[in-house]
């Protein structure tokens, strides 16, 4: 897992979907990439089918809309800890 911060909140991301969340992250949503950028996240999900980047596990919730569509756009993201792309 690695540290991230997103729209100002610290969370573990990681890319494994079987992982289980460490203690006191009880809030679990998804990160959707972009079309032309597959290593940054652009929204943040309950649930991601498409263009899955990968699980973040929070202390606290991310407040999500009551609209037809329920994610949050990211406005900043911040990696806290360098990310391994498979090289």
């Amino acid at each position: 897992m690695k540290k991230i911060k997103l729209n100002g909140k610290r969370c573990l991301f990681t890319e494994d979907s079987l992982e289980k969340p460490p203690k006191g992250y009880k809030y679990i949503y998804y990160l959707r990439h972009g079309e032309d950028d597959w290593c940054e996240p652009v929204t943040i999900e309950n649930v991601v089918v498409v263009n899955r980047l990968g699980r973040i596990f929070c202390k606290e919730p991310f407040k999500m809309p009551k609209s037809k569509d329920k994610y949050v756009n990211v406005k900043s993201c911040e990696w806290l800890e360098e990310r391994d792309y498979g090289n």
